[in-house]
């Protein structure tokens, strides 16, 4: 057998957790035509719901009003996640509005994507 035979890889996925995933981009060369030059971009594997939310700027109170913006979409569709992963950076007051609204997070170390 040829080493390609032997490996195996296999993914186990949660079904008991409900996941929203989620990060921001890096900032784009153009503003968009409202001028913001961020978008947070999020994903609910179970639905195949794609969440895009346009950002001023990467600061604490604009990601709030994003990842809220987000959320509220799912729920009005009737999705409610109980867990939110994201990437590496997240305030204090974040993670709290995060576990205000049901959820508990997960940060992905850095370089991991």
């Amino acid at each position: 057998m040829d080493k390609a035979e032997e490996e195996f890889f296999c993914v186990v996925w949660d079904k008991e957790e409900d996941i929203l995933y989620r990060d921001q981009t890096g900032k784009f060369l153009y503003l968009s035509s409202k001028g913001n030059p961020y978008i947070m971009v999020g994903i609910h594997i179970d639905s195949n719901f794609i969440l895009t939310e346009a950002m001023k700027n990467r600061t604490e109170g604009e990601m709030i009003r994003a990842y809220q913006k987000t959320v509220d979409k799912l729920r009005k569709s009737s999705i409610r996640p109980t867990k939110y992963m994201l990437a590496n950076e997240a305030s204090t007051t974040f993670k709290h509005v995060i576990e205000e609204n049901g959820m508990n997070y997960e940060l992905v170390p850095p370089g991991n994507h």
